[in-house]
């Protein structure tokens, strides 16, 4: 009974992180006049760096002593493959900024998260659980390629939509650059939580080590890696502010941009804490039978939101119905991923 409970937790604590992560983006419709590497440069600081540290510190009983114990005993094959999934990730977050920019808000997100459920499911089964593929790993793949199907259906709907201004979203280049660019960051969310799953049990005792809580424990991973996704897409996003002369925005746009880069990060960064305590609820296979469900119930929110925000109002009637048909595929995979998530727990 008590597990089961936990299981309930797991997934209530995944539909909560799903919901925040598909809406942390949100604010990015409102902020004018700081341009494209303005905002995300200063998302990156927030989410990527200062966040992820301020939260952990928050839990050290040393201060800043704690956090420089805990980087001097982590192993160098831990911080080798941290780094090259956090630079991985970092440079896939480039390609998802863009993608947002080019091909919308609810198709960026399906591309970049449908093809990380694929890959990141995928992987951490074939090389860790491969002689489980019966019942919870197998509902999993069940549900894997149900979202592979509305992946389809959705790109599709997708190359059909109108833009804004009313004309049929048909400039190939625009589109294809937008639609590799939610590739690369799919590929990159993929390698996220693959780097999760070989690293998270052993950041987790690193800083059970040196005296870090259970509950700040469980998110020790997330501050080495997200600070080596930092240094390439901070990188890249200097170098648009000294090609496009654009560092005045940080002192001349409206104050009230910072405000709304810290709620991206609560709302990046806390869904990334509730996918990690779900994890360490269900266990061994938290990486393989979460993972999913988390990104399945992004994909939900953003498209919601990008419905709300009229992403698709241009459309025709018979795109808005394959655009549906997309996000049904989504919907009836979320019963895999639960029944999965239960599986386990017998």
């Amino acid at each position: 009974g008590g597990y089961n409970m936990a299981m309930m937790g797991a997934l209530l604590m995944t539909a909560g992180a799903g919901g925040i992560n598909g809406s942390y983006a949100i604010p990015t419709k409102y902020i004018k006049r700081w341009s494209f590497e303005s905002t995300w440069l200063v998302f990156s600081l927030m989410t990527f760096f200062l966040g992820p540290w301020l939260f952990l510190y928050g839990f050290s009983d040393n201060g800043w002593l704690s956090l420089v114990h805990l980087w001097s005993v982590v192993s160098f094959s831990h911080l080798s493959q941290l780094f090259a999934g956090g630079v991985l990730f970092g440079c896939g977050q480039i390609g998802f900024a863009w993608a947002l920019k080019r091909i919308g808000m609810g198709l960026a997100f399906v591309i970049n998260i449908g093809l990380s459920v694929v890959l990141g499911s995928f992987l951490p089964i074939f090389l860790h659980h491969s002689r489980l593929l019966w019942l919870p790993v197998g509902f999993t793949l069940l549900g894997v390629v149900i979202i592979l199907l509305g992946l389809g259906v959705s790109y599709r709907a997708g190359k059909l939509r109108k833009g804004r201004d009313g004309a049929v979203m048909d400039n190939r280049k625009v589109y294809f650059y937008g639609v590799l660019s939610a590739v690369v960051a799919g590929l990159g969310s993929a390698g996220q939580n693959f780097t999760f799953a070989l690293n998270h049990d052993a950041l987790m005792g690193y800083a059970q080590l040196v005296g870090f809580s259970s509950l700040a424990a469980k998110t020790a991973v997330w501050p080495f890696f997200l600070t080596f996704s930092f240094i390439p897409y901070a990188l890249y996003m200097l170098y648009l502010n000294i090609k496009n002369k654009s560092f005045h925005e940080y002192v001349t746009a409206e104050k009230r941009y910072y405000f709304y880069s810290i709620l991206m990060m609560l709302g990046w960064y806390g869904s990334l804490i509730l996918y990690s305590y779900a994890v360490m609820e269900v266990g061994q296979l938290g990486a393989v039978v979460i993972w999913p469900l988390f990104m399945s119930l992004i994909i939900l929110t953003s498209n919601f939101w990008g419905w709300c925000f009229g992403e698709w109002k241009h459309a025709s009637l018979q795109t808005k119905r394959m655009a549906v048909c997309g996000l049904l595929c989504f919907i009836l995979s979320l019963p895999c991923f639960a029944y999965a998530t239960y599986c386990v727990s017998i």
